[in-house]
């Protein structure tokens, strides 16, 4: 695979996929380096370098789905269904479409089983992508330096991912930028509630751990995601993201506030 840096020069675009920023159309299915690790902003948990984070996420992938069973308290299936109807309500059209940090393609998945649409899936952690349930066009990359042009896609989503950057916002802007109408994500939120903050953090410090282990899963690699949720901010605080970049059409909240479900446009100019 070809390390292609930020800054290399275009060739002309019938040499390229019109979506891509860089790199050369391929209809393999294979795994495209998009751009140097080097070059893209780190993500950090309570002091855990990007190596460490890489690793967890590629040593994740046999037990991904049971994460995020526990995570979403057994209803993570159900809720991207209804985040798939929701950003299709207000799609003007929905034929090309963007997974960010898509993991295996669990949201690719349902997609497809509803809509014939071109999907590309987009992660940080190659392990997830090679075992990608899904056949197309398999990015690894950055949610804060996606490898596309503006405005490349009718919708963006993303399905239990956002909680895990350092800088939401920033990735708010980013995917808001290589989407030309919709945005929809859904991800692990934060009540604005103090009693249900407590609950929902006992239950992913102490209780999620213990279940994965019962699934073989490595207990540290579970805490991560309590590290996560100490330090995101409220779900009012996302909100507020959500609407000084696009035009947001719902916000709602599920389970104790602890996942949020976003759906916006893209305003016009943006």
């Amino acid at each position: 695979m070809t390390m292609l840096r930020k800054d290399t020069p275009s060739l002309p675009d019938s040499s390229f996929n019109p979506i891509y920023a860089y790199g050369k159309q391929d209809k393999s299915g294979h795994i495209h380096v998009s751009a140097e690790p080097s070059s893209q902003k780190p993500v950090s948990y309570s002091g855990a370098t990007d190596e460490e984070l890489r690793n967890v996420y590629n040593d994740i992938p046999k037990f991904y789905d049971r994460a995020n069973a526990l995570i979403s308290f057994f209803q993570d299936v159900k809720w991207r269904v209804e985040l798939i109807k929701a950003t299709v309500r207000y799609a003007e059209k929905f034929n090309i479409v963007l997974d960010v940090a898509s993991g295996k393609g669990e949201l690719s998945l349902l997609i497809k089983r509803i809509l014939p649409v071109q999907l590309v899936m987009m992660d940080y952690a190659e392990n997830m992508l090679y075992q990608a349930m899904v056949d197309g066009d398999r990015i690894l990359a950055s949610f804060y330096n996606m490898p596309f042009r503006g405005d490349a896609f009718d919708a963006v989503m993303s399905s239990f991912a956002l909680h895990a950057a350092d800088e939401i916002e920033e990735v708010i802007k980013e995917m808001v930028r290589v989407s030309k109408d919709v945005i929809g994500v859904i991800a692990m939120g934060k009540s604005d509630n103090s009693l249900f903050r407590a609950y929902v953090g006992f239950y992913l410090a102490h209780i999620q751990p213990w279940l994965a282990s019962l699934v073989g899963a490595k207990v540290q690699d579970y805490r991560y995601i309590y590290y996560i949720y100490r330090r995101i901010p409220t779900n009012s605080q996302v909100r507020r993201m959500f609407e000084r970049n696009l035009e947001l059409k719902e916000f709602r909240v599920k389970t104790l506030g602890s996942v949020y479900i976003a759906v916006g446009k893209k305003r016009k100019g943006r």
